[in-house]
């Protein structure tokens, strides 16, 4: 068969020489690549726009297109999904609208198959010169962007998130601006369409900023995750239909947490060492809308670099948990009385046991005000004495009775399942350390009711088990 040019019929197949076909530079697969730029349609054919473009399709060393030579090899060439092309002015060349990566894996095929450098398998050479195609007689660009968004926007082989946003904003333009339009002609959610757009223009800002240089398009998730969230969006003074943050000083905050930070160059002894970007992940973004609204905390994430630490120093965060718990204990409380005529003896002692416990931390934070200040620094764990128990028996200590604890090391993993009685034996060794302090004999109880303050003494006197029998060997 001969390389003429195919038929000019719109949708019909077409069998033309791969040597004819040529890769769109502009496709949106690569244009979140460090190396993409947009292309004019007169320079589309030129050699070196065409070797730049095999290589993004490509990848290095194949990494884009690896399974894909598998799978031809494999199984051949599967002609179930055409190959879609526009045919150019002159009659003779074809632009790929869809199949680029496809197309790509060809051409390296047959170029390393010229060489005699590899195995085709069961692919028929004989597709390099007569590849079946389906002419796209689209004559401007809209149709173009419309039937790729089509594919990798809302179909199945989806682009990556930021390469969908790119096409979606690129067909806005085309559409003269119209996004209800866009949305109708590639069958997405207005609410998808308008996040995607405010995401691209909260990157745009981080590129223009100081720390533009560190973008990846794998943080264009946690962009669209800060905007998802009411706090941070207040936060940042940001407004919907300027896609702008009115307060600049926090949106600099923002990017420096989601960036590589470098020393200070001031005096040595204050110098700050070079600072991981905090916020990595979308679990990081929620986490920080917890605490985005309360000063100290941020201010103790400027200062430390560190979610963490931010987290345990909001005494907002403190404040909400309190919230919870009273909500939850009420809505409890609730349920218990639309429950009260079916509760037994056993149900009671249980809400006797309640009331104690509450009657505690009532008690405790009447004689005791909560404790202020900062909280102390971890303790490395190098800096550690070395002494440790070597030997603990537990011979009797609540349902525990003959543990034989030998061989111990510095670091000893305690594993069961609930109820095992993996507390009880810890409660054990802090009886044993303790053993001159009356007050370790209290903590044990307490701590395991999970309460904060002074318990009742009734109630406490009850929980002490009268018999304990622990010993241990101490270096």
């Amino acid at each position: 068969m001969s390389d003429e040019p195919a038929e000019q019929v719109r949708g019909r197949r077409q069998r033309v020489s791969l040597a004819s076909l040529y890769l769109d530079p502009n496709n949106y697969r690569f244009a979140d690549h460090v190396d993409y730029t947009d292309v004019a349609p007169e320079d589309v054919f030129k050699p070196d726009v065409q070797r730049r473009t095999t290589k993004l399709v490509l990848g290095d060393n194949l990494a884009n297109v690896d399974d894909l030579v598998k799978s031809i090899k494999e199984n051949g060439w599967l002609d179930l999904d055409p190959v879609l092309v526009q045919r150019h002015e002159d009659g003779r060349r074809f632009l790929v609208v869809e199949g680029n990566r496809r197309v790509a894996t060809l051409k390296h095929l047959h170029g390393r198959y010229q060489e005699g450098a590899v195995d085709l398998g069961r692919l028929d050479p004989a597709f390099f010169t007569h590849l079946p195609v389906v002419l796209h007689e689209a004559a401007d660009k809209r149709q173009h962007l419309v039937m790729m968004g089509l594919h990798h926007i809302s179909g199945k082989r989806r682009w990556p998130a930021v390469n969908r946003a790119l096409a979606m904003k690129r067909l806005l333009v085309q559409f003269d601006g119209d996004s209800d339009a866009v949305c109708r002609a590639l069958g997405v959610t207005k609410q998808d369409f308008n996040r995607s757009i405010r995401t691209l223009a909260l990157v745009h800002a981080y590129r223009e900023s100081d720390y533009g240089d560190q973008f990846q398009s794998d943080q264009y998730t946690l962009f669209r995750e800060v905007l998802c969230k009411p706090s941070i969006r207040r936060w940042l003074g940001w407004d919907n239909k300027t896609s702008q943050a009115a307060e600049q000083d926090n949106l600099d905050r923002l990017f420096s947490w989601m960036s590589s930070v470098a020393s200070d160059e001031g005096d040595e002894e204050e110098a700050v060492a070079d600072a991981g970007p905090v916020i990595t992940t979308i679990g990081h973004v929620r986490e920080l809308a917890k605490l985005i609204e309360d000063p100290n905390a941020l201010e103790r994430l400027d200062d430390t670099r560190s979610l963490q630490e931010a987290t345990l120093s909001s005494d907002l965060l403190t404040k909400t948990e309190v919230n919870r718990a009273f909500i939850a204990c009420n809505d409890g409380i609730q349920r218990l009385h639309r429950q009260v005529g079916d509760l037994d003896s056993e149900d009671l002692d249980r809400v006797e046991q309640i009331i104690g416990q509450l009657h505690g931390l009532a008690f405790a934070r009447k004689r005791r005000p909560a404790l202020a200040g900062e909280r102390l620094p971890w303790q490395p764990f190098n800096e550690l004495p070395q002494c440790q128990f070597s030997k603990i028996d537990v011979d009797m200590y609540r349902g525990i009775n003959g543990l034989a604890l030998h061989d111990l090391r510095r670091i000893n993993l305690v594993a069961g399942v609930n109820n095992a009685g993996k507390t009880s034996v810890l409660e054990a060794i802090h009886l044993l350390a303790h053993q001159n302090d009356e007050t370790a004999l209290l903590d044990a109880p307490r701590w395991r009711a999970r309460m904060n303050g002074e318990p009742d003494p009734v109630w406490l006197v009850e929980q002490i088990q009268p018999r304990i029998h622990i010993a241990g060997r101490f270096d």
